[in-house]
């Protein structure tokens, strides 16, 4: 929480599990906050308008994603029509989620989720099952109900001497569509995957949201 706090302030607190109380401020010391007559951290409180704040910027990032993505369904369609996907990576077969999910830690990478609010609890509690620890709310990307279902993405730069263990295409290629198996797709520098196939195994092996 980064806004200052007020008594009497309505804030959403968040509580273990991926759930929250809301509720306004009572009492405010150093570091703590007590709403409904429990004492929270302040790192685990948010006001409304700090909220309303995240879910204006998921917008404005959704509407460029998805311009990104039909611009790339455009050119991958193209692609398909014109010959086989092109890739930038082919596995061995020896490569591994385990071995490959530490190599995270020292790059600048991005994790989220976007879903319509019908689906939002699902997806919480796939990444609760899958990394033992709830997603943070700047992670999810909420949508008009009568957007698309929901979808995991990851971001992250190429390293052409990295062993990932998932094939990775040219972007305009054609993509997974055209390989015919979960891959990430490349774009200059960039390795963007929306497959949860690939995405679950790496969260299980140790990759947490990260922004």
């Amino acid at each position: 929480m980064t806004s200052t706090i007020e008594i009497g302030e309505a804030v959403r607190v968040s509580m273990p599990g991926g759930l929250f109380l809301h509720g306004d401020i009572q009492e405010v010391n150093a570091d703590s906050v007590k709403v409904k007559g429990r004492w929270f951290s302040v790192a685990d409180v948010k006001t409304e308008e700090e909220i309303e704040h995240t879910k204006k910027s998921n917008i404005d990032a959704g509407r460029r994603i998805r311009q990104a993505e039909a611009d790339a369904k455009l050119a991958a369609e193209a692609a398909l029509k014109s010959g086989p996907p092109v890739l930038a990576y082919k596995p061995t077969g020896t490569e591994t989620y385990a071995d490959f999910a530490p190599w995270f830690s020292s790059e600048d990478y991005t994790l989220v989720v976007q879903v319509r609010p019908s689906n939002r609890e699902t997806s919480e509690c796939e990444y609760i099952s899958w990394a033992g620890e709830s997603i943070p709310e700047e992670h999810i990307r909420e949508y008009p109900e009568n957007g698309f279902g929901r979808e995991w993405i990851l971001t992250f730069p190429f390293n052409e001497t990295v062993a990932y263990p998932f094939p990775i295409v040219v972007s305009g290629t054609g993509g997974g569509a055209a390989l015919g198996e979960p891959a990430g797709i490349l774009l200059k520098n960039t390795v963007r995957v929306n497959y949860t196939e690939i995405i679950e195994p790496l969260i299980r092996a140790g990759l947490r949201t990260h922004l």
